[in-house]
């Protein structure tokens, strides 16, 4: 689990995050892939795409629900059913709050799924463990924000 703010801020927008947003009050999680779009490298600044995982394969469905622009924004796009709509609101709530670095992050946790947000390696040290970014792309990251 990420708890430190900046690095909240930091592993969801590295460019390859998945991770799970668990509300504390209704313990109701929900699961995203925030990645950078086809093509793109790292130091592109063509912003994000966010997807929600909608069914039981956590390798394959996921649906996009919208687009993070340079600024930091989300905007919904390609809304379907599929993607219930408080899996939409979780994510547009989520992301204004770590903009911000709000204390409202404390209403829930943000778990990652052991991989670099950044370059998609299993993660082995604890401190990467603790960042949800291995050493050499957190560096890179902290230098990019």
């Amino acid at each position: 689990m990420i708890t430190d703010k900046e690095q909240i801020r930091e592993f969801t927008r590295a460019g390859r995050a998945t991770f799970t947003l668990v509300s504390k009050a209704s313990g109701r999680r929900v699961t995203y892939k925030v990645t950078r779009p086809k093509g793109a490298k790292w130091d592109d600044s063509s912003g994000l795409v966010v997807k929600a995982l909608v069914g039981p394969d956590n390798g394959a469905d996921y649906v996009e629900i919208g687009l993070v622009d340079t600024n930091g924004k989300f905007t919904v796009t390609n809304f379907r059913k599929k993607a219930a709509e408080h899996k939409v609101r979780a994510l547009a709530w989520f992301w204004r709050q770590s903009e911000a670095q709000s204390d409202k992050l404390d209403q829930a946790e943000i778990w990652h799924e052991g991989r670099c947000g950044r370059c998609g390696k299993k993660l082995t040290v604890p401190e990467s463990i603790s960042t949800g970014l291995g050493p050499i792309c957190g560096a890179k990251v902290a230098s990019h924000t």
